[in-house]
């Protein structure tokens, strides 16, 4: 598959790098594009927003959110691990955030 950008950028955490590689390597459908840390002009309730990747093709669209490390959820909150093993709460669920991208 066609990546935009073509190599990810050096912030890029390592589950994001791993599902670029994977998309990479994606042969059909013919003419899908896949977009990397796509920023948002507009978020109806963010102040700034992202997606991690954003699939076009003549099938649809598809937003990516990726979580790596650990995910949980108790009593409606979020847990995620980032890359340094800190913690990061959230009341938004990663599908919530991929649908507010969207």
């Amino acid at each position: 598959m066609r990546m935009i950008p073509p190599v990810p950028h050096e912030r890029t955490t390592g589950s994001e790098r791993a599902v670029f590689a994977l998309l990479e390597k994606i042969e059909k459908p013919a003419g899908a594009v896949a977009f990397s840390s796509v920023n948002l002009a507009e978020h109806e309730y963010k102040r700034w927003g992202e997606a991690d990747f954003v699939v076009v093709s003549y099938r649809g669209l598809l937003v990516v959110e990726v979580k790596g490390g650990t995910v949980s959820c108790s009593d409606g909150i979020w847990r995620f691990e980032d890359r340094w093993g800190r913690v990061i709460e959230k009341s938004e669920a990663p599908l919530a955030q991929a649908q507010s991208a969207y």
